[in-house]
């Protein structure tokens, strides 16, 4: 993915509220009230052409990226974590950069946190 089109989205506002009107926006057409008229307009630019939802998950259709929930990034984590061809012998730079083709919404931090957790990762 280019470091561009990278950073960009990982600078988007994934917070659960959010993630719910992603969700709901693409079957009710209605992003709630309490945005102002140029937070809604700046929502539908980001979120109504890319992401899309299977009514549960959010995902970043031209890539096909799982959008994280704040809730799901341990089990996320440590979901690859356990699985051989992401992790075995990766860095903490290497294991992020898999995680980051399949998932948005994990950030470095929460990479590296959660590697230095891991008794075998020491």
């Amino acid at each position: 993915m280019p470091k561009d089109l990278f950073n960009k989205l990982n600078n988007y506002d994934y917070s659960e509220e959010n993630i719910d009107m992603i969700i709901e926006f693409p079957n009710s057409g209605i992003i709630p009230g309490t945005l102002t008229a140029q937070q809604k307009c700046a929502f539908k630019k980001k979120y109504s052409k890319d992401f899309v939802s299977d009514g549960k998950d959010v995902y970043y259709s031209p890539l096909d990226l799982l959008l994280v929930r704040e809730f799901m990034k341990e089990e996320v984590l440590k979901a690859s974590y356990d699985d051989p061809s992401i992790s075995l012998g990766a860095g903490i730079e290497n294991f992020y950069n898999k995680l980051c083709s399949k998932y948005l919404g994990i950030t470095y931090n929460d990479t590296r946190d959660f590697l230095q957790k891991q008794t075998s990762y020491k």
